[in-house]
């Protein structure tokens, strides 16, 4: 779906980052969805998100050390529209509510920057 990178000076903190960024994706897909549909995306450490006992996502983290930082990228892969090989998140909202609205993928990104931004801050 889309990937960043982000720069840190400390190395304790670098494998703290892909758990960060688990919890921020799936509270920011929690904000997104509509409030009488909640979907309930979790975490399978490391980096498998499910959601109802099947994968619709996952998180791979890369560092690299250059120049006394760590250069840490981060890309997300998340299910939102296709149904094959498994589910999605449109899927699933679908068959908890007929009148709920389809997730967009700009929703997602935009809502987990803010959650990352702010866990970020409080764990990092």
């Amino acid at each position: 779906m889309f990937s960043f990178t982000v720069q840190m000076e400390d190395g304790r903190v670098v494998p703290l980052l892909q758990y960060v960024v688990s919890l921020a994706v799936t509270e920011a897909i929690k904000d997104v969805c509509d409030k009488n549909a909640l979907i309930d995306v979790r975490i399978k450490w490391p980096n498998d998100l499910y959601l109802n006992g099947l994968k619709v996502g996952g998180i791979l983290s890369t560092s690299t050390y250059k120049s006394k930082k760590f250069n840490v990228s981060i890309g997300i892969g998340l299910n939102v529209d296709n149904e094959k090989p498994t589910t999605c998140l449109n899927a699933v909202l679908r068959e908890l509510s007929a009148a709920a609205c389809a997730l967009r993928r700009e929703d997602i990104v935009a809502a987990f920057l803010n959650k990352f931004e702010n866990f970020y801050d409080l764990f990092i």
